[in-house]
C-alpha cells in the first residue's frame, strides 16, 4: 500500500506556485483543535532561509487594519484608552514621544517618521522589538502629535 498525498500539503504547493509566493506557515484548526501545522517554501530567497512553524513574518503595512481592530477590542474592553499615552504601554519611550497617545497611533497622527529604510529595520534582517524601537526612537518626530 502506498503512501496517500496530503490535500493540505497539495493545495499549499499548489497556490504558492499558481501565485508565486515564496513561502508560507500554515495552521490548520477544526472545532478549536490544532490538526496540522506545515511550513513550505522560503522564508527569504537571497539568503536561502526556508519557512518553518516558528517563521515571523513581517508583513509591515498589511497588518494595520488588524492592529487596529485589536486596539479597538482592548479599548471595548476598558484594558486601554484611546487616550491613553503609548508609553503607558510601551517601555523605552523617549519623553519626545511623552505626548503621543493610542489615538494618534491608529489615525497615524503620532508624528513618528517612517522607519522602513533603516538599517536596523531591513524586513529581512532578524531583529528584536527592543531593537527596532531603540532605532526609531532615535528619530526627531516628523510634527508634533
Amino acid at each position: 500500500m502506498g503512501l496517500r498525498a496530503d490535500p493540505v500539503d497539495d493545495i499549499v504547493k499548489a497556490q504558492l506556485g499558481a501565485q508565486k509566493i515564496p513561502g508560507a506557515a500554515v495552521a490548520v484548526v477544526k472545532a478549536g483543535r490544532l490538526e496540522k501545522v506545515g511550513a513550505y517554501g522560503m522564508a527569504d530567497t537571497e539568503r536561502k532561509v526556508p519557512v518553518t512553524a516558528d517563521t515571523v513574518f513581517r508583513i509591515a503595512s498589511v497588518s494595520k487594519q488588524f492592529t487596529a481592530v485589536g486596539v479597538m477590542m482592548l479599548v471595548e474592553t476598558g484594558k486601554i484608552g484611546l487616550e491613553d499615552p503609548i508609553a503607558r504601554h510601551l517601555d523605552g519611550c523617549p519623553e519626545a514621544w511623552s505626548k503621543i497617545t493610542v489615538r494618534h497611533l491608529l489615525a497615524q497622527t503620532s508624528g513618528l517618521q517612517d522607519f522602513i529604510n533603516e538599517p536596523v529595520t531591513d524586513l529581512k534582517a532578524d531583529v528584536t522589538d527592543a531593537q527596532l524601537l531603540a532605532a526609531v526612537a532615535k528619530r526627531p518626530l516628523k510634527f508634533p502629535p
